[in-house]
């Protein structure tokens, strides 16, 4: 008897499943048209709304660095970063990802400890509060973005961050020292151009960005909370298609001098290893407001002293020269620790290294000093980024690896699927 109905169960569970699979089958099979806007539509980059939550873009984020320092002369970096994917016409196995949630969130936060030498870091994707009944959200009429009890809000012309992780709690009050830059054409920023005929293809973001902010707040670690002050630096980027189809990562480098003066370096990795020329670049920031975009012919980008990631043997480069012709600028950054390598698998999937780095150098042939925080991505894996089989399934491949070109030329330090290396 009670086999009878155990099978008859069986069965009509069975028929549910096969009717759910159906479902799901047809779905995946209608095409929803989900058009996103890129920089090629070249939207009117208007503030403030473009600070917060933008619709009809394929990915967006906000993204913090800086340094901290106690009274007693202990320092810190730190990294909090909140990134928002639609998944609108994307799908896995066949069945519309937005059944998981449109959009998803994902944040990550790292912490370097100098002190201590030690490297701390949390990475965490959550559904969408408002469609999915998650625990990520970002609002369109104020800057307000969270995850889990992560979170960044601004409150006045103050940007509040709150985040933790295992032996660390970061309270932070953020204040601009300068207006919001838009960098590129207006905020429109190429990061692949090719020429197809008559026809040109841009890819890129719409980009924002903050390079000093006043730090001001509370690091608990282990528990124990201390005050702590210093700089910050804020990027806000918005688009569909990045990067393109033989481009696989870049080198950032944001750096900010004891005289005021902020640099970012933009270099774009090319899966030949070599970095793009037309749309690599640095932006100065002078201490007067002043801003002035400067071409990669312009510098000179010389790699010094690399660090291999135990984990996936990918190369980093930890020390740099970085020389800008014609403001006579002559910096030499190097890394507060080798280790600050971040494997995001439980959110975007990538494999990056984002870390503090000292400054030390020239300005007009007079010596100066500063901070900086350099991203490296590209170099364990060419940055698909946030691939949907990754996100949702965890799909890590192999790694590989290669540190130099067969011409001689400056080389990006990629590390890419593929490609056979050379050492």
């Amino acid at each position: 008897m009670m086999d009878r109905v155990f099978s008859e169960s069986w069965k009509n569970r069975h028929h549910w499943l096969l009717m759910v699979a159906l479902v799901l089958l047809v779905a995946g099979c209608t095409t929803i048209p989900t058009h996103y806007k890129s920089i090629e539509d070249w939207e009117d980059v208007k503030l403030p709304s473009y600070m917060y939550l933008v619709d009809n873009f394929r990915t967006q984020w906000w993204y913090y660095t800086g340094h901290l320092k106690t009274a007693n002369g202990k320092e810190f970096g730190f990294e909090v970063c909140f990134f928002v994917r639609r998944t609108g016409g994307d799908r896995y196995m066949g069945i519309p990802v937005r059944y998981y949630s449109n959009p998803v969130h994902l944040a990550h936060f790292a912490i370097t400890d100098v002190s201590r030498k030690q490297f701390s870091y949390d990475d965490r994707r959550n559904k969408d509060a408002f469609t999915r009944n998650g625990d990520g959200g970002a609002l369109k009429n104020s800057l307000c973005v969270w995850n889990g009890d992560w979170s960044v809000e601004q409150i006045g012309n103050k940007y509040y961050i709150d985040a933790s992780m295992k032996g660390y709690r970061l309270i932070l009050a953020l204040i601009p020292q300068m207006p919001i830059v838009k960098l590129g054409d207006e905020g429109r920023f190429v990061k692949y151009r090719i020429k197809i005929g008559e026809e040109e293809e841009e890819r890129g973001t719409y980009y924002l960005t903050i390079p000093r902010l006043k730090a001001e707040g509370m690091l608990f670690v282990n528990g124990k909370p201390m005050d702590v002050t210093g700089t910050a630096w804020f990027d806000r980027e918005i688009g569909t298609r990045q990067l393109g189809p033989d481009q696989i990562g870049w080198d950032w480098f944001a750096i900010q001098l004891d005289d005021g003066t902020d640099l970012m370096v933009y270099l774009i990795k090319n899966e030949d290893a070599t970095y793009d020329k037309d749309t690599s670049r640095a932006v100065l920031f002078r201490p007067n407001g002043t801003t002035e975009e400067i071409p990669f012919s312009d510098m000179e980008i010389i790699p010094k002293d690399n660090w291999i990631s135990p984990l996936t043997n990918a190369v980093y480069i930890t020390s740099w020269e970085i020389k800008i012709k014609k403001e006579k600028l002559d910096l030499k950054l190097s890394a507060v620790m080798q280790d600050q390598e971040i494997d995001s698998h439980k959110s975007t999937k990538v494999i990056y290294w984002e870390g503090k780095m000292d400054v030390a150098g020239t300005k007009d042939g007079k010596p100066i000093k500063g901070k900086a925080y350099l991203e490296m991505c590209g170099n364990a894996q060419p940055v698909r980024f946030l691939s949907l089989d990754r996100i949702l399934m965890g799909h890590m491949p192999q790694y590989a690896a290669c540190t130099t070109g067969k011409d001689g030329e400056l080389r990006a330090t990629s590390l890419f699927l593929g490609e056979e290396c050379t050492h």
